[in-house]
């Protein structure tokens, strides 16, 4: 019998009692068995780490490590540097997956020979099943490491994907441990980039060859009323612009830029958006001051630049910048307010 490990899952653990146990159940009644579950208790403060003792009590494919408070990026690290199997896969304590994913995944990626496999995700808002669904825009079932990149970058593409874009993030997929440890591909702390999910992705497709993917399988992403999703952050579009400027620093290195610039534009401004949208519903203060917040974005540097030089976009994302162009700022307010 092969007892090689297919796959290694990381799992980072922290406050999250109310939800660990849906995770794990998922994960360990995955139809692949040569799986090994990785819990990185990142200084849980609740009762998550004796609900992760009980589960690797019963099941010897549960490991358990704790070090002390770091963030999920870094965590994330922590278990890169633990896991043993051909494949390398992220999932989050308070989301679960579908029970044939990981198979499903490492039997794609062998039959293409691929060096990533990524798939579809269905949203839950606050544990009731939310009818988004992100399905695969790609055309064809495999495409080149850069090929993702571009698609993840906003780079239109008419004959592969459209105008149709992936999410950044790494859970919905398994990337090869190999080209990971070979080329030191590993996560930058979210304290200091918002996103690192799409630094990794960057890093993983500069340095691979092809992506896979499958699309009847999925990864349910929870959005839950304490989610970091859901919270107010008071510097959120500085941080957006260090992650922005990072990007730009990456593609640089790697003779890229030049090409993907106008999507990268049109990323940041998917962003911008964002943001605003954080300032209208999030943002508790006066009007006045929301006001004031949404003035200093669409007067921002980037911001003007993005707009100069954007990929074309829908009618209703257009209008949009139109009106950020423009510095409406009440015009803005109103129509994010009216858009819920």
């Amino acid at each position: 019998m092969d007892n090689k490990i297919k796959v290694s899952i990381i799992i980072p653990v922290y406050n999250v009692e109310k939800y660990i146990s849906r995770c794990l159940d998922s994960v360990v009644n995955q139809t692949l068995k040569e799986i090994e579950i990785i819990l990185v208790n990142d200084g849980t403060k609740d009762s998550s780490l004796d609900i992760c003792e009980k589960y690797a009590k019963k099941d010897k494919r549960v490991k358990i490590f704790s070090k002390v408070n770091e963030g999920l990026g870094l965590t994330r690290n922590y278990g890169v540097k633990r896991a043993t199997g051909e494949y390398i896969a992220f999932l989050d304590s308070d989301d679960f997956i579908e029970l044939d994913f990981y198979e499903k995944l490492y039997n794609e990626s062998l039959k293409e020979k691929t060096d990533a496999t990524f798939a579809c995700i269905k949203t839950y808002f606050n544990s009731k099943e939310n009818p988004k669904i992100e399905k695969i825009p790609f055309r064809n079932n495999v495409v080149s490491s850069k090929e993702l990149m571009y698609n993840l970058l906003h780079v239109k593409n008419t004959s592969e994907y459209g105008n149709e874009y992936m999410s950044m993030c790494v859970w919905r997929a398994i990337y090869k441990r190999s080209i990971i440890k070979e080329n030191n591909i590993l996560f930058e702390s979210e304290r200091k980039f918002i996103s690192e999910d799409i630094l990794f992705n960057i890093d993983f497709c500069m340095n691979s060859k092809n992506i896979s993917f499958v699309r009847d399988t999925y990864y349910y992403y929870c959005i839950n009323g304490n989610s970091l999703t859901t919270t107010y952050k008071e510097d959120r579009f500085e941080k957006d612009i260090i992650l922005y400027k990072e990007i730009i620093r990456r593609l640089k290195k790697y003779g890229e830029y030049e090409h993907v610039k106008k999507g990268l534009y049109s990323l940041f401004l998917c962003y911008v958006r964002a943001v605003i949208k954080q300032e209208v519903f999030c943002n508790f203060k006066d009007k006045k001051d929301v006001l004031k917040k949404i003035k200093k974005i669409i007067t921002d540097k980037s911001v003007r630049e993005a707009l100069k030089y954007k990929e074309n976009e829908s009618i209703q994302r257009s209008l949009y910048d139109f009106l950020i162009r423009l510095k409406c700022v009440n015009l803005i307010y109103f129509i994010t307010k009216l858009k819920g």
